[in-house]
């Protein structure tokens, strides 16, 4: 995939210049100060326009280089070392150790600076840039922090502009490849870095005074259509059959092929109603052991591979087969099954965060939870991390 970088805010912003400078002959002495404050205006946006696509330019430029380790590290199998010096070589040479990366071609952060210099404004114009340090932001970001000189004059010496900016620039790692996947699964698994959805992991809903049977699905609140796959939420739940589970505002008794319900779960419609319209997450969890109505949309992340920012190995120490966590990196789970599926050995008792489940040391996963599928397995540090404590439960 190639990006394809476009200067725009340059573009017909001088237009006017010409005229500008022959009416300032033409005028009186005061006419001719209040045009060249005009100038000065007109070298003041010029300069901010010039800032503005370079913050853009170092942004696609770093995107690029994280892209070029990542496909680094996936086509040869092997770690990298030193991935921030190498990600800082890619953004100002163009290389890695040297070699050119095609990736990289025409969007160093020096191509950018020629080609917005190469925009004609009518101005003499000047961009330059230094020390440039890349670092881990929040995990989904890393971020470019760069100092760089702006200067815009124009011809007759009227007026001038000198900038000297620093900048943060976040630059996105989302969509990329975790390069620990093709390392521990000699490539036969990939894993695309993508952020969890959702505004929460887990929240009781309601609570009932009865009830039996644990099971998850979406919801129904249309009560004439049946349906063994859905979860009825109702008023009035005496001889309702024909579905996986039912909620119930009053105390009555599905029929018996309803073997999972809630019963006297007051304000059940509305409450339940009311999640799915703010969260946009359809399904439900009855748990007997509870007697409550749970929505788990972290049950949605770890079934399609999401990621937290929250405690695990950053992009960098991916890049590297570094598996030490900091507080603000990346965190996924490994889905066990997709392993096995392929014929890779899986390691049935590890917990099944990522970091730890790639680990040669052994990482007892010695939790499950209800409401998430069997093969998730996890320490008592992440159930309280992710605020499910009360639906999980140790089995070593």
């Amino acid at each position: 995939m190639r990006l394809k970088g476009q200067v725009y805010s340059l573009i017909a912003l001088m237009i006017a210049l010409p005229l500008i400078l022959y009416m300032i002959f033409s005028l009186s002495v005061p006419e001719t100060e209040r045009l060249g404050k005009i100038i000065s205006d007109q070298e003041y946006h010029v300069g901010r326009s010039i800032e503005k696509d370079y913050v853009n330019a170092v942004s696609i430029s770093g995107r690029r280089a994280a892209l070029s380790l990542a496909n680094m590290v996936t086509n040869s199998g092997n770690a990298t070392n030193n991935s921030v010096e190498k990600m800082m070589e890619l953004m100002t040479n163009g290389s890695v150790d040297g070699v050119p990366n095609s990736i990289m071609e025409n969007n160093t952060l020096g191509d950018w600076r020629d080609r917005i210099l190469s925009i004609h404004t009518g101005f003499n114009v000047g961009l330059n840039y230094s020390d440039i340090i890349v670092e881990n932001y929040n995990g989904f970001n890393l971020v470019a922090k760069v100092n760089f000189t702006i200067n815009v004059s124009d011809d007759l010496n009227i007026s001038q502009i000198n900038r000297r900016v620093v900048k943060e620039i976040l630059i996105s790692v989302e969509n990329l490849e975790d390069p620990l996947y093709p390392l521990y699964t000699g490539g036969f698994v990939s894993k695309t870095i993508r952020r969890y959805p959702y505004g929460y992991n887990v929240s009781l809903l309601v609570t009932g005074s009865g009830g039996t049977g644990n099971c998850s699905g979406e919801v129904s609140f249309d009560e004439n259509n049946p349906d063994s796959q859905k979860i009825l939420v109702t008023s009035s739940s005496a001889g309702r059959s024909g579905w996986l589970g039912v909620v119930s505002e009053d105390g009555g008794i599905p029929a018996g092929d309803v073997t999972c319900y809630i019963i006297n779960a007051p304000n059940a419609v509305s409450i339940i109603n009311s999640s799915i319209i703010s969260s946009g997450y359809e399904k439900i969890y009855i748990d007997e052991i509870t007697t409550s109505v749970w929505s788990i949309p972290f049950e949605y992340g770890i079934e399609n591979r999401y990621y937290w920012n929250t405690k695990g190995p950053g992009f960098f120490e991916r890049l590297e087969d570094n598996l030490t966590p900091i507080d603000n990196g990346l965190l996924g789970f490994v889905k066990t099954p997709l392993l096995s599926g392929i014929g890779i050995e899986i390691k049935p008792e590890q917990n099944v965060a990522d970091y730890l489940y790639f680990d040669n040391t052994s990482h007892s996963g010695c939790y499950k939870v209800r409401g998430l599928p069997e093969w998730f397995r996890t320490n008592q540090e992440i159930i309280n991390m992710f605020g499910l404590t009360q639906l999980a439960y140790t089995v070593c």
